[in-house]
């Protein structure tokens, strides 16, 4: 975020009666009434004519104003308060005004005085004027109503919020922050005469938000948009109905565009100190050929890491609190909130009792996995679904010996062995779906089957202790989904997941959150109009993430390798160049298109083998 704009005319005068139109006016333009200007005491402004019955003034570049009647008379302290909770920018003010409708021209002055000097601080917050809270003391020990306190009873508060070129995008989150503690109401029911009839201007209060976001699901990708939104200065909630440190089924695998991610976090160094072991070296095996050679080096990382989910998880969240996250366990989502079509915010539930609340932000996310309950609500498209293909089962054993990462592919099971935290290693063995049934009842017997497969990683598992039970689950979608719509955005597995063979979850998930929050931060921050951001947004991610979901659609078959593809693959192994390139590929680093190119397989086996293998792929 900016430091805030420096002067008046970088803001911008509106009231209530805005926004209870229907109708948003051109880009960079609102409109205010008679009543506002005439509090500010501005003048220099241009006529834009008049919109059946209702007298506006089209103002640009000046101040954004709220007038706020409260719930009930509060006092200049608890005025303070509330002032202090305007947090959305930068430079923003909060002035209590007792004579709403009635501004005098001391008034006017005093207030844009008091926006003057607040401007002029970059870096200041909300502060009551002390000749405000002087006017308020002299009026009220001359007050003829005997009842009243020593100290002035406010009625109302005068907001300044910086202007935005996109405000028509996101009136909403002009007004953040306002009132988590209940203190505000909506203005009396009465109408006003706006374009085609009378609108109620209650409408309008709908617009105040809590937040500027709220995330749900805090697991990778809900934990990580949260923590980079709020260190871009945004006010953000993230809910998940579980309690954390939780645990969760994973492969566990971060590749190298992930790990490079949580470098740039800060988060790579605190997860290695937890006992992550850095997995810097790899084996492929498919077939008799073999595949050995460490990482080429991205984003100053050559390492995969494997991190248990109790601590991954558990250390993205507790970094999100350090941003300034409001981060509620055990919360779940009952319904989203939403208005004129745009969703405005949701309503939660706490698992364990207590009444359900309403939260409202400018956008809401959908972070809560492949069976998205925000995906669902909001009825979010599906770009591209293939039937699941694999089923899974993961284990972790104590004592058995790994090098680094271990794959391995054959006809009809996939498997791998990943060292993770406490010494344990992590394994994975995949399926054919139609085979689920057959072995569901006894999962550890299969899955000691399927490493007797591969070399002698079911000897090692046989001399090793088996650390908990076996767990495995048939539920393994691929569908890509629409990333965003009004008011709404997925990330994660909410908005795109596949097969696991790849491991490429966790890395697409934070890859999703730094797209995401910059997207977010863009749009609301006026820099950008937000729904384009998000459009972008989604762009990048299908772009990023096609060839690999084709790769892992591929993979997921299941089939083997043939004699030339066994041949390719010993190639690659032969040069270890092509090998560290190879295993770039599979991370994600290095693009597929290119190692796989026509010159390049011809290079590694021969025109002849290169023709004999285009013409089996093709089939």
């Amino acid at each position: 975020m900016n430091d805030g704009p420096k002067s008046l005319k970088h803001f911008m005068i509106i009231d209530r009666v805005q926004l209870a139109g229907k109708d948003c006016p051109p880009e960079g333009v609102l409109y205010a009434t008679d009543r506002a200007l005439d509090l500010l005491g501005i003048v220099d402004v241009r006529r834009s004519g008049s919109r059946s019955g209702s007298r506006s003034r089209r103002v640009e570049h000046f101040v954004q104003v709220r007038l706020l009647p409260c719930r009930r008379s509060i006092c200049q302290r608890q005025g303070q308060q509330l002032a202090d909770r305007v947090v959305g920018h930068r430079n923003c003010l909060v002035v209590p005004d007792h004579r709403i409708g009635t501004a005098r021209a001391e008034d006017s002055n005093q207030l844009r005085q008091s926006a003057e000097q607040t401007v002029d601080r970059p870096g200041s917050h909300s502060r009551l004027s002390r000749k405000s809270a002087d006017r308020q003391r002299a009026d009220s020990s001359s007050s003829d109503d005997p009842t009243r306190n020593a100290e002035q009873m406010l009625t109302g508060f005068v907001i300044v919020l910086p202007w935005s070129p996109h405000a028509r995008h996101n009136n909403a989150t002009m007004l953040r922050y306002i009132d988590t503690k209940g203190w505000l109401r909506a203005p009396e029911s009465r109408t006003l005469n706006r374009d085609a009839g009378t609108v109620p201007e209650t409408e309008c209060w709908s617009k105040i938000m809590t937040f500027d976001v709220i995330v749900v699901g805090a697991r990778v990708a809900g934990a990580a948009t949260g923590m980079l939104l709020a260190r871009a200065g945004l006010r953000v909630l993230v809910v998940d109905q579980a309690h954390f440190p939780s645990d969760t089924l994973s492969t566990h695998q971060i590749q190298l565009p992930g790990v490079a991610r949580l470098a740039r976090f800060g988060l790579l160094q605190p997860l290695l100190d937890a006992g992550t072991p850095p997995t810097p070296h790899v084996r492929f095996q498919a077939g008799g050929a073999v595949i050995e050679a460490g990482f080429p080096v991205f984003g100053g990382v050559d390492m995969m890491i494997s991190p248990r989910r109790t601590i991954l998880d558990a250390l993205l969240i507790d970094a999100a609190r350090s941003a300034g996250v409001e981060v509620r366990e055990g919360c779940s989502l009952v319904k989203l909130t939403s208005e004129h079509d745009r969703v405005n915010g949701v309503r939660l539930q706490h698992r364990r009792g207590g009444g359900s609340m309403i939260e409202s932000a400018a956008l809401v996310v959908g972070a809560d996995g492949k069976h998205s309950t925000v995906a669902r609500l909001v009825g979010a498209t599906e770009r591209r679904a293939v039937a699941t293909a694999t089923f899974a089962f993961y284990t972790y054993w104590d004592g058995l010996p790994v090098k680094g990462g271990e794959i391995y592919s054959g006809t009809g099971f996939a498997a791998s062995a990943w060292p993770t935290n406490d010494g344990l290693t992590m394994t994975y063995v995949a399926g054919r779906i139609s085979d689920f049934d057959a072995v569901r009842r006894d999962p550890t017997t299969h899955l000691i089957t399927i490493l007797d497969k591969v070399g002698s990683l079911g000897e090692r598992a046989r001399g090793a202790v088996q650390v908990g039970p076996t767990r495995g689950t048939s539920d393994l979608p691929n569908v890509v989904r629409a990333a965003h719509g009004l008011g709404w955005a997925l990330a994660g597995d909410a908005g795109l997941v596949m097969d696991p063979i790849t491991g490429l979850g966790i890395g697409h998930a934070l890859r999703d959150a730094e797209l995401l929050s910059t997207a977010i931060v863009n749009g609301l921050d006026g820099s950008s109009d937000l729904n384009g951001a998000l459009n972008r947004y989604e762009k990048q991610r299908n772009r990023e993430t096609t060839p690999a979901f084709n790769w892992t659609m591929n993979l997921a078959r299941l089939r083997g390798v043939n004699d030339i593809e066994e041949r390719l693959f010993t190639a690659i192994g032969g040069d270890e160049a092509d090998a560290s390139r190879f295993f770039g590929v599979l991370t994600g680093v290095l693009p597929m298109r290119s190692f796989f190119s026509p010159a390049h397989l011809i290079r590694l086996i021969g025109a002849k083998d290169f023709l004999r293998l285009a013409r089996a792929r093709s089939r």
